[in-house]
């Protein structure tokens, strides 16, 4: 017997290594470079994530703007002689630092930061001129249609737990992190 559950991934770390097998190239997880790329990512999504957020710059952590700074030198310096920061393709290192970065831009102390640094600037526009891809519209009524047909209780893999929950409006839902700076506890 098999059921129907709906996954939910909670981590770009997460998405990209579901993704990769799916879309194998160009490679967003450089088989050369994994462990930096996934250092770089972890440091993107946790740590400059928490830095370049608009709420922490304002006030609620005055240090966090300080740290901001000194992250987008360190990217700014990175990118001087490439156009990625784990060389001359893009990655999911990439992709992980971006986004803080775009959140930041909501921010004008932030935006002038990143205009002030011509590497990062212009990565950050090459990233952006990406676009957002094939966008495809789907009420939720056809998002739960196309759930995946998979059974799982709850596990653990090197890089991965998922817990299985019971949701009132979805129903069985498998919820997806990174095993790297989550912390699960039962409530």
């Amino acid at each position: 017997m098999s059921e129907i559950i709906l996954h939910i991934f909670c981590d770009s770390a997460c998405i990209a290594r579901r993704l990769e097998p799916l879309q194998p190239a160009p490679a967003c997880i450089p088989p050369d470079h994994a462990a930096l790329a996934g250092l770089v990512q972890d440091w993107g999504d946790h740590r400059l994530f928490a830095q370049a957020m608009p709420p922490a710059v304002v006030g609620a952590a005055p240090q966090a703007f300080a740290q901001a700074l000194l992250s987008f030198d360190r990217l700014d310096r990175q990118l001087r002689d490439q156009p990625f920061l784990l060389g001359d393709a893009f990655s999911v290192a990439d992709a992980a630092c971006f986004h803080p970065i775009w959140f930041g831009k909501h921010c004008a102390e932030l935006e002038a930061a990143l205009a002030a640094r011509p590497a990062l600037a212009a990565w950050f526009a090459r990233i952006e001129a990406f676009g957002p891809g094939a966008v495809t519209a789907m009420t939720a009524a056809e998002a739960l249609a196309a759930r995946e047909e998979q059974r799982i209780a709850a596990r653990v893999t090197a890089d991965e737990i998922a817990i299985r929950r019971q949701d009132p409006a979805l129903g069985e839902v498998a919820v997806h992190f990174p095993r790297a700076g989550f912390r699960i506890q039962k409530l």
